[in-house]
């Protein structure tokens, strides 16, 4: 039976089963018919006849060999069959003449985005100039099953042979042409040297060479194959006396490895399978070839052969740990032993250098300093300026994907400045990403320091203050004096608790006016420590501001195009300049904070 049921069958069943096969085969007994009604070849063997059990549908069939569009429930597969395949290098249809939005912004196609494209990368997208703009492509999607995907020649196109027939007919045919000049040329010099009759002979051997090569005779052929093309490269070699082909797989300007050290006592060269795992040359850094071991211990050959060990060491400790059974497992089990390790011998040298000290000397240098060198030539100004900047594109090489992009006018990228956890340009310090940029940022103004010979008019101003003040207290008490006095002896009472109150506030009035004008005193002695170190243009500055104090006008009153009042006419010197650029913050300087 063409079933898969492999009940027990006694001796008498299995008998009378082969002999009704044989009768089958002879052709007295009508075959098997499937369940659609077809007849079941009886020669078919029983391997193929029989279904497994998973496929047996218990009466005799051979629909267990046939593909099938519907599994078990009767729906239908979602894999494609053998052969479908997907378009390559087909459109569909023309290219559009603007840039689509969602399109790739290098080429303009819709079927993939930038990231994905495998044109060249433009200079300017096709985004921003709208020009060459390529088609789409033809995306279809293909579900094989698991056969299909693991099908090396699916898909493949025999037309596509075609082309490589030809271009190697069109090879032979040029060599043949060539081969054919060149002894045409030949025979052609002989025959100004030889008589007529050696002309004729060459011009006649020409004649056939020539019609030999337009006929393609396998002579012409051999002695092309066996002396190579003109520039000396050997394709092919083929023997006169057989049919086959020997093709030379070396190249012969390769050493071969037992040629590096002709000693009998080097490195050992085995020649069944061509290996010499040692190295030949074992005295010299500088070798081409240091033996087939040196790639395995190289990379992370070595690290593989770490993990093997301790697999190893662990089995033989009693722990259940295989590099190749349980990889994953063994690996988390290597990074802790190796953590482990770390660990302790951290410790120990904490132990050692808590014992003996000289911790002092085991402080590597600041990563500003180690990662800062290069061999790159810079020249700095003794203010920190750099004399020649380097271009951008000299001091580090640039990729595929969009660096040094300034946007609203900014000179500076986002985020090369940070300030209180916040990230911002560099240029202008704006914390705001969409921000225009407005220049550098102003320095904040120092407070001008005031002198004991020359006061500002701030202090004047303040100490003016306190001198009106003063004399409004004093009349304030005269007038209070004189109240006591001419008051009436009824009222002497409530009026000397108001005049104690009075007092009382006189006096926290005038303690206060005393610390403040000692607080303003300390203060300008400490501005006039610092004045004294300073320059005689800050004195100079001091002075012509006073003088012109008067012309001072209120910020609010200022014009438009006015400059802030009173500094119309200062003059900035060299002085000033030299200054400013002594004391100014420079933030790219590699040694701004050491720390």
């Amino acid at each position: 039976m063409a079933s898969s049921s492999r009940q027990w069958k006694s001796r008498d069943e299995f008998k009378k089963a082969k002999e009704l096969e044989e009768a089958r085969k002879a052709g007295s007994v009508a075959p098997e018919q499937d369940e659609e009604g077809n007849d079941i070849n009886p020669h078919i063997p029983a391997y193929i006849r029989q279904a497994p059990w998973y496929l047996d549908i218990g009466q005799p069939s051979l629909k267990h060999q046939r593909y099938d569009e519907f599994d078990v429930n009767n729906q239908r597969h979602s894999h494609d069959r053998m052969g479908v395949w997907y378009a390559r290098g087909q459109t569909a249809g023309p290219a559009a003449t603007k840039f689509r939005p969602g399109a790739c912004t290098n080429c303009g196609a819709m079927t993939h985005q930038a990231k994905f494209c495998t044109e060249r990368p433009r200079k300017m997208g096709a985004k921003f100039t709208g020009e060459d703009i390529r088609p789409d492509e033809v995306v279809k999607e293909v579900h094989l099953d698991y056969a299909g995907q693991r099908d090396g020649w699916n898909g493949y196109d025999a037309d596509d042979y075609k082309r490589v027939i030809e271009l190697y007919e069109k090879t032979d045919r040029e060599r043949m042409r060539l081969k054919a000049e060149e002894q045409a040329k030949k025979f052609l010099e002989t025959q100004s040297t030889e008589g007529s009759e050696a002309a004729a002979a060459a011009e006649k051997k020409a004649e056939e060479a020539a019609s030999a090569a337009a006929a393609g005779e396998d002579e012409q052929e051999d002695d092309f194959l066996e002396s190579g093309d003109a520039e000396g490269r050997a394709f092919q070699k083929k023997d006169s006396k057989s049919t086959a082909t020997v093709r030379n797989l070396r190249i012969r300007e390769d050493t071969a490895k037992y040629l590096y050290n002709l000693n009998p006592d080097s490195a050992y060269y085995d020649a069944k399978t061509r290996s010499m795992r040692g190295n030949p040359h074992p005295e010299k850094e500088d070798a081409t070839f240091k033996g087939d071991n040196f790639v395995k211990m190289t990379g992370e050959a070595q690290e593989f052969y770490r993990l093997q060990k301790f697999a190893w060491e662990a089995e033989q400790r009693g722990e259940t740990h295989h590099a190749q059974a349980v990889p994953s497992l063994t690996l988390q089990a290597y990074q802790q032993a190796v953590k482990q390790t770390e660990s302790q011998v951290d410790e120990k040298k904490k132990d050692i250098l808590a014992e003996y000290g000289g911790a002092e000397h085991l402080d590597a240098a600041p990563p500003e300093l180690i990662l800062a060198q290069t061999e790159q030539f810079v020249e700095y100004t003794p203010d920190g300026r750099i004399v020649q900047p380097v271009a951008p594109g000299d001091s580090m090489p640039r990729s595929k994907y969009d660096e040094d992009v300034y946007w609203s006018n900014h000179t500076s990228v986002w985020g090369s400045y940070w300030h209180e956890g916040k990230w911002g340009y560099a240029c202008c310090h704006q914390m705001v990403k969409n921000s225009y940029c407005t220049g550098p940022p102003k320095p904040t103004p120092k407070a001008p320091v005031a002198s004991e010979a020359d006061p500002t008019p701030a202090v004047a101003e303040s100490s003016s203050r306190l001198s009106t003040s003063s004399e409004a207290i004093n009349q304030k008490k005269r007038s209070a004096e004189s109240a006591d006095s001419g008051s009436s002896s009824d009222s002497d009472s409530d009026s000397r608790d108001k005049r104690r109150k009075h007092k009382k506030r006189k006096h926290k009035k005038e303690k206060k006016h005393k610390k403040d004008k000692k607080h303003k005193s300390s203060s300008s002695s400490r501005k006039r420590k610092r004045s004294d170190d300073s320059d005689d243009d800050d004195e100079r500055r001091r002075k012509r501001r006073s003088d012109k104090d008067d012309k001072v006008l209120d910020e609010r009153k200022r014009k438009y195009n006015a400059s802030s009042g009173g500094y119309d006419d200062v003059q900035v010197t060299e002085k000033d300049i030299e200054k400013y650029q002594r004391d100014r913050d420079i933030w790219d300087d590699p040694m701004r904070n050491p720390n």
